[in-house]
């Protein structure tokens, strides 16, 4: 039985693929599309994954608005899953950088250390130094 899973699972390729070659506008197509049939299917996970990916694609065309409420939603499913909790390090780290592009100086601090923090947890060394040097910098200029 087709559950819609692999539906979802190939949009959020395409998805991808459509977001590192520029094409944000068909990343989103192909983003809104997973997300949706994820949600349809009950995984919340892969929700919040292709939600997280929709937010990068918003924040790349300077929707960032778009990309909080996107972050927003996968952070609330990410908290609430019963999973692995971990996976919350992304749409921290995206939510951090469209809320400094709109200005708030707080905020997105206190998301990047928890995605740092996540990161560290998951012995992702590298994520989690990215995003202290990125921290660093932005002390710096606060």
């Amino acid at each position: 039985m087709d559950t819609g899973r692999w539906e979802a699972i190939v949009d959020g390729m395409f998805a991808k693929v459509y977001a590192d070659s520029g094409d944000h506008g068909k990343a989103i197509e192909h983003g809104e599309s997973s997300a949706r049939l994820r949600h349809w299917i009950g995984d919340s996970d892969g929700e919040a994954y292709a939600l997280t990916a929709l937010a990068h694609c918003w924040q790349g065309l300077g929707e960032h608005d778009r990309a909080i409420a996107h972050c927003w939603q996968a952070i609330a499913l990410g908290r609430a899953s019963l999973g692995n909790q971990d996976d919350l390090a992304p749409p921290l780290a995206v939510l951090a950088v469209s809320l400094h592009h709109l200005g708030r100086i707080h905020e997105p601090l206190a998301c990047w250390r928890e995605a740092a923090a996540i990161y560290a947890e998951r012995g992702l060394d590298t994520d989690a130094a990215a995003i202290r040097r990125h921290l660093r910098q932005r002390a710096m200029t606060v």
